[in-house]
């Protein structure tokens, strides 16, 4: 469609008509250049975010074709923004236009017919707000003068001095005069302020130059050329041609852009720097985000250790993932990691990294006046980093974050979330958390959306990155290499680091963290002298207690005791505290340091440590060391008790109790101290021992790592992270070793009411071990066959019973789930375990009442059963599903009358005095039998369990076809012809007992046709 079609469908005069908008696809068409360079005009000026021609402020957003959402000027609607707020420009692009009020000058009248449209729309602001055209050619005289009418009506302070210049004697040329009268029709003013608004409102422009060579063209091209990264075969002219390309294929869905939608749409096309009006503020946030990663230290007594392949690991998760959350045990590395992909980023371009210390102000607003920023406006910032860098947010310590600055990761997050422009941005942060308390906390729900949630765990050094370690600081050999619980805490990286600074000269081989803790106490956190260790640990000790509520971060320095200056000096050059805003405050260097420092504060106070605890405000994150409080308290006799006893019988939250009651096994030390936990948890009739359970396994779990990599069809995040959950691993498989290494010689004595919560922290291990064949998976399996095997015996016995013995104290519901829980660590083990699984199946087999009650159960786990014994897997399902043939049923009950009659004939041929009370009660009570009809409905009963519930809807991937068709072919086409010959021979036996009501079936070939579709008809229904 034309320009000039186009125009004609404007009407005539007077008001537009109120009809259906045109629809875009072809008010939008192709061909018109000029106007496809004035909108690329404008978006440069979006793109730069600079002013553009004839409004006020900068251009925030740039619409074309917007008749179909309430604008009568159609073709170009430009937002700006200025000091004033926001700002509005409706214009009619043409390229050519006569101004005059002839009938015959449609194109003119048009134009001025929505310009009055314009000024009535709800959403016009007459004091911002203006509409009008923008022409390529023009009359000069006509155009002159309207322009001349609209400066004079903008330049006079009130109708009155607008009306004044056309009086006799007023300034007004006849050219003037003239236009004034000859438009007033159109206008159609209601009074000499309305004429005087109209015109106010009214812009008239030329803009020519826009052809290729052309001086605004030129101007154009110039500016953009400083946005290019690499200017390189004329990129800044292949950015403009592009920006008429976006104009052109947006006019055909009536597109808006804003800055960061533009951005988006030009990411991967020209790589782009900086905007000139951005450079400060994105300067500002490199700067800022730099400062946060040199605060990182990643080298181990200079040493840095290469782990490239575990940085290539995490960079290829945030690839499928949009969130990608680093955790680990402390000390582990978690913050190298995320510093050493964030500074691979940094050096592609700008990127944005915060760190949970570092934070000031409770929202983004807050957090970007403090630093300075002139544009605020998260969506513009963000949109720019994208452009020029990299599109990820990268937050160290997301879980460590104040609760009063959570709204500003928030603030970003919430605008990520709505803004389609930035919907390439992704999140990696770490984060001590081991469950996915993380992504509930802080992200919205549709990051997940049809993503993998990425969890990824940072494993202390390989043996490969502990011999190149070893090499470097042959004094850490012997710690590297040494027992299995010496290089547990020796190849934490941290920890290697402190070893390294402190303890190279092999004099020392801590066992645990606390033995750790310990030496590293003893020198005053970095060999300290003798002689001024004791006042060193006092103003370590001040500076945590006086920062527990921050973490240990930004202590005020006016808050420290006057003896603590003395050490500042020495403990910031062995990197142990580092000053902030010139000393105004400081910070330990890391959080692990603080929480050393506080665990000694702790141990400091003796008895009165809970009064401390409750002092420091019971922050949360203390929960670490409390737990090395416990760990340490288990080495002395009776200590872990006491003090149990006494949180026990505080005010303080229960989370303190969970964290003393499950850190013991975390521990080696407490392969040694078992006694004095055993007595503790089993007292009272096993009281503690069930809390135990629930808090070892809902604290010390993550998410399935193999579910969180997988991304289903369909299934929301929140969804996979509740599978994930549902199939937790252990956190730390060493202490969790140790913890089932005590639980199993104790559970075949543990009460009932215990057991499904055993089970629950067995099935933990087994969903990440259960096909690996290790003594301790066997005793996991072991025992859960055998309570499976007794409550079978009382669940499911020949005789209809009520009672079920000491089970019934679970109750029904109870019973039934712990026995599928029992099913599950049992048929998941089958590989590793086979001949569990088998005799479950063979017990299936012959105890008919189990398996129509529990045959889900076994068919949820058919794909495992399909390659372990897929015999056993059809061998159930037939005796499942094939009923008694209708044949094999009349005689059956044929034979038992007889028997019943003959019986009767035996009672009565006895003497009365000898007969029994069930004797008797036969010859009053006679059975009336009533033989079974193969009539009717009756015909469909061909001795095939067509209603079994667990075969409806009716699919083709029901179990254990779908898995045995899948592994075993040859096993699935013996089942389906097994039931297919018993579902056969049963409908020629129905055929033949209802041949007198229904006559024969056909012979031959009908016979057999009516057969097969017969029988078809009700495997379909399997």
């Amino acid at each position: 469609m034309t320009k000039s079609a186009k125009n004609k469908q404007a009407p005539q005069q007077g008001a537009l008509e109120k009809k259906q908008a045109t629809s875009t696809e072809l008010t939008g068409g192709a061909g018109f250049t000029y106007e496809d360079k004035v909108v690329a005009y404008y978006l440069a000026a979006l793109l730069r975010g600079e002013k553009a021609m004839l409004q006020h402020g900068s251009v925030s957003s740039v619409a074309v074709q917007q008749a179909g959402h309430g604008q009568p000027m159609d073709d170009l609607i430009v937002e700006f923004r200025d000091t004033d707020g926001p700002r509005s420009l409706g214009l009619q692009v043409k390229s050519t236009i006569t101004v005059s009020g002839a009938a015959t000058n449609k194109d003119f009248r048009d134009v001025l017919n929505r310009a009055r449209e314009t000024r009535q729309t709800p959403n016009f602001h007459a004091d911002r707000d203006v509409c009008g055209y923008v022409v390529e050619n023009v009359a000069e005289a006509g155009h002159r003068s309207l322009n001349r009418l609209i400066r004079w009506a903008v330049s006079s302070p009130t109708p009155a001095d607008f009306d004044r210049r056309f009086a006799e004697d007023g300034a007004a040329a006849a050219a003037e005069r003239a236009l004034r009268d000859e438009l007033a029709p159109l206008v159609r003013a209601s009074s000499a302020e309305d004429e005087w608004n109209f015109y106010r409102q009214f812009v008239a422009a030329r803009l020519n130059g826009l052809d290729e060579t052309g001086i605004v063209w030129a101007e154009i091209t110039n500016r953009l050329q400083e946005l290019v990264a690499s200017n390189e075969d004329g990129q800044e002219v292949l950015l403009f041609d592009r920006l008429c390309r976006i104009v052109r294929d947006g006019a055909g869905t009536a597109r808006k852009w804003t800055r960061a939608t533009l951005l988006a749409q030009l990411r991967g096309v020209v790589r782009l720097k900086v905007s000139p009006s951005f450079r400060d503020d994105i300067d500002t946030l490199v700067q800022f985000s730099t400062d946060g990663l040199n605060e990182i230290a990643e080298t181990i007594d200079g040493f840095e250790v290469d782990r490239a392949a575990l940085q290539q690991d995490v960079c290829e998760r945030l690839g499928v993932s949009r969130v990608v959350n680093i955790s680990g045990l402390p000390g582990c590395g978690k913050s190298v990691m995320l510093k050493r992909v964030a500074t691979e980023a940094g050096q592609r371009g700008p990127i944005l990294f915060l760190k949970s210390d570092r934070l000031t102000g409770k929202s983004w607003v807050e957090f970007a006046a403090a630093l300075g920023l002139r544009h605020r406006k998260l969506d513009d910032l963000l949109a720019e980093i994208s452009a020029t860098g990299t599109a990820t947010l990268y937050i160290d310590g997301i879980d460590r974050i104040n609760p009063d600055q959570k709204r500003i990761i928030l603030d970003i997050l919430n605008v990520i979330e709505s803004n389609p422009g930035l919907s390439n941005w992704r999140v990696l942060a770490t984060s001590r958390d081991q469950g996915l308390e993380t992504y509930r906390a802080w992200f919205p729900a549709s990051f997940y959306s049809g993503t993998q949630i990425g969890d990824f765990q940072v494993e202390p050094f390989n043996d490969d990155e502990a011999e190149a370690l070893a090499k470097e600081k042959p004094g850490l050999r012997h710690l590297l290499m040494g027992t299995p619980s010496v290089k547990a805490i020796a190849r934490r990286p941290f920890f290697a680091a402190v070893l390294a600074r402190n303890f190279s000269d092999g004099t020392t081989e801590p066992q645990t963290e606390v033995d750790l803790i310990n030496a590293w106490w003893a020198r005053a956190g970095h060999d300290a002298p003798v002689e001024v260790v004791p006042q060193r640990q006092r103003a370590l000790l001040d500076i945590a207690e006086k920062g527990v509520a921050n973490l240990g971060k930004n202590v005020a320095a006016r808050s420290l005791a006057p003896p603590t200056f003395e050490h500042i000096a020495a403990m910031k050059s062995d990197l142990l505290v580092r000053g902030n805003n010139g000393d105004a405050s400081y910070s330990f260097t890391h959080d692990i340091f603080f929480e050393w420092t506080f665990f000694r504060l702790l141990i400091d106070l003796g008895d009165t440590w809970i009064e401390g605890l409750a002092k420091a405000g019971e922050p949360p994150l203390l929960g670490r060391v409390v737990g090395l409080l416990a760990q340490h308290s288990i080495a002395e006799p009776g200590k872990w008790s006491a003090s149990y006893a006494a949180l026990d019988g505080s005010t303080l939250r229960p989370q303190w109790r969970r964290e003393w009651l499950t850190a013991p096994p975390f521990t080696s030390a407490f392969v040694n101290r078992q006694k004095e936990f055993a007595e503790l948890v089993t007292a009272n009739d096993y009281a503690l021992l069930e809390k135990l359970l629930v808090w070892f396994q809902a604290q010390h779990t993550i998410p399935s790592p193999i579910v969180l990599a997988q991304a289903s069809p369909g299934q929301s995040g929140l969804d996979q992270v509740g599978l994930a959950e549902l199939l937790s691993w252990p956190s730390d498989f060493t202490s969790w070793g140790r913890f089932l290494d005590w639980l199993l010689p104790l559970a075949a004595k543990l009460p009932v009411r215990l057991l499904p919560r055993v089970v629950e922290v067995f099935s933990v291990w087994q969903n990440a071990l259960s096909d690996f064949r290790t003594a301790r998976s066997k005793a996991i399996v072991a025992t859960c066959a055998d309570w499976l095997i007794e409550f079978e015996k009382a669940a499911y016995s020949d005789r209809l019973v009520f009672e079920r013995g000491p089970w019934d104290e679970l109750g029904r519901d109870a019973q039934k789930q712990f026995a599928t829980a029992l099913r599950i660590v049992v048929l998941r083990a089958a590989r590793a375990f086979p001949e569990y699984a088998k005799a479950l199946f063979d017990r299936a087999l012959t105890n008919e009442r189990m398996r129509g009650e529990e045959y889900s159960d076994f068919m949820a786990l058919a794909w495992m059963m399909a390659e372990v014994s897929p015999e056993r897997l059809a061998a159930v399902t037939k005796a499942e599903l094939q009923q008694e043939l209708p044949q094999d049923h009349i005689d059956r009950e044929k034979r038992e009358q007889r028997e019943r009659v003959e019986r009767i004939k035996r009672i009565r041929n006895k003497p009365e005095s000898e007969r029994t009370d069930n004797e008797r009660q036969a010859l009053e009570h006679p059975y009336f039998h009533i033989p079974h009809s193969y009539d009717g409905y009756g015909r469909e009963e061909i001795g095939i369990d067509r209603h079994h519930n667990f075969y409806y809807p009716v699919s083709a991937a029901h179990e254990p076809f779908a898995s045995l068709f899948a592994k075993k072919p040859e096993v699935a086409l013996e089942l389906v012809r097994d039931l297919s010959n018993h579902a056969t021979t049963g409908w020629r036996q129905i055929a033949n007992i209802t041949r007198h009501q229904h006559g024969h079936p056909d012979s031959g070939d009908n016979c057999l046709s009516m057969g097969r579709a017969a029988v078809l008809g009700r495997l379909d229904r399997l």
